[in-house]
C-alpha cells in the first residue's frame, strides 16, 4: 500500500452531521465514480476507510462528502478535522462503478440517497462529452430525508445547465418532509425513492433499452434492484451498483 501525506485545505460543515473535506489532488489519476482510502497514522500503523470522490477527476483538489456517525470513531475524526491537519490518502483509486464499463443505451438512470450521491456527481463532472455522445438523456433521482438536506443542489443545477435543461432531468424524493411541496422548478415527491421510481409517469421509461446506476446503502440498492428485475424484468447486465 502506497500512502501519500496530505493536508486538509478546507472543511465545509453543512450542518451538525454532514461535512465536505477538501484535500490537494496529489494522487495517481482516477476515474469518475471510483473511491480511495483515507487514513490516520498512529505508531506507524494506518487506520483507514473507503470514501468516494465527489469531484471531477480533472480538479486540482479532491473532495469527499461524509456523514458523522454517532458511534463511529473514524467518521468523528474526519468531521473534527481543521485546515492544515494531516491526513493520509492512498496513491491509487479503486472500483468499477464507472461510465466506461456500462452498456450504451437511450437513457441513463442515476439513483442515490444521502452521501452515496458522491460517485454519481463525480461521473457527471468527469464525463460530460462521453455521456452526451452515448445517451439521449439522464434521469437523476436523489433520495434524502428533508428538503434542506440537498446540500449539493447548486452542483446539480450547474450540471443541469451544463448538460442542457432538457437533457439532465432531476427528481427528488423526501422521505421525512412533512410539508407538501409545490415547487415548479423541481420534481419533488414526499416519500421514498422506490415510491418515486414506481410512478406511472416514469414507469414508461423503465425498460432494457436504458441503463441503471444505483448507489446507496445495502437496503436501498437491493430494494431498487429487486424492483427493476421483478417489476420491469430489467436484465442484470443493464444495472451497475455501488453499495455504501
Amino acid at each position: 500500500m502506497k500512502w501519500i501525506k496530505n493536508r486538509v485545505i478546507k472543511i465545509k460543515k453543512w450542518d451538525k452531521d454532514y461535512c465536505s473535506i477538501f484535500l490537494k489532488n496529489n494522487i495517481s489519476s482516477f476515474l469518475g465514480g471510483q473511491f480511495t482510502k483515507l487514513a490516520f497514522k498512529s505508531n506507524d500503523k494506518f487506520d483507514y476507510r473507503y470514501y468516494s470522490f465527489i469531484n471531477s477527476n480533472k480538479d486540482k483538489n479532491l473532495e469527499f462528502f461524509l456523514k458523522k456517525i454517532k458511534n463511529s470513531y473514524f467518521s468523528n475524526l474526519l468531521f473534527n478535522l481543521i485546515p492544515n491537519d494531516i491526513i493520509y490518502i492512498s496513491k491509487y483509486s479503486y472500483g468499477n462503478f464507472i461510465i466506461n464499463n456500462i452498456n450504451k443505451k437511450k437513457i441513463l438512470w442515476m439513483l442515490s440517497i444521502g452521501t452515496s450521491i458522491s460517485p454519481l456527481l463525480s461521473i457527471l463532472k468527469s464525463n460530460l462529452s462521453y455521456i452526451k455522445e452515448n445517451f439521449k438523456k439522464i434521469f437523476f433521482l436523489y433520495g434524502i430525508k428533508y428538503m434542506d438536506k440537498i446540500f449539493y443542489l447548486n452542483d446539480l443545477l450547474y450540471l443541469k445547465k451544463k448538460y442542457g435543461f432538457n437533457y439532465l432531468n432531476l427528481f427528488f424524493s423526501l422521505s421525512r418532509e412533512k410539508k407538501k411541496l409545490n415547487v415548479k422548478k423541481f420534481n419533488f415527491i414526499n416519500g421514498y425513492i422506490n415510491d418515486f421510481f414506481l410512478m406511472k409517469s416514469l414507469g414508461k421509461y423503465i425498460n432494457n433499452n436504458n441503463y441503471y446506476m444505483v448507489s446507496g446503502n445495502f437496503k436501498m440498492v437491493n430494494n431498487i434492484c429487486d424492483i427493476l428485475k421483478n417489476n420491469f424484468l430489467i436484465k442484470k447486465e443493464n444495472i451497475s451498483i455501488e453499495k455504501y
